[in-house]
């Protein structure tokens, strides 16, 4: 069992290093910040309808008043 384990480990310290290319960190890194990004931009852009209809429903709601309660 033991020699198994020297085979073993010998073949994972040894032919089965794989490293990744120069720079691939950082690349991974800017691909996440760009993706963090872009969401939050879509984040605020989809707030504007909702906001329109908040605005659209207070001045309607402001026109109803002003016609029920003449000044």
């Amino acid at each position: 069992m033991e020699k198994e384990d020297k085979i073993i480990k010998s073949l994972l310290e040894d032919k089965f290093t794989v490293k990744a290319p120069e720079g691939f960190t950082g690349r991974v890194m800017d691909a996440l910040e760009a993706t963090d990004l872009q969401k939050q931009k879509q984040t605020v852009s989809a707030d504007w309808p909702y906001l329109l209809v908040a605005a659209g429903a207070v001045l309607v709601a402001a026109g109803i008043l002003s016609v029920l309660n003449p000044a």
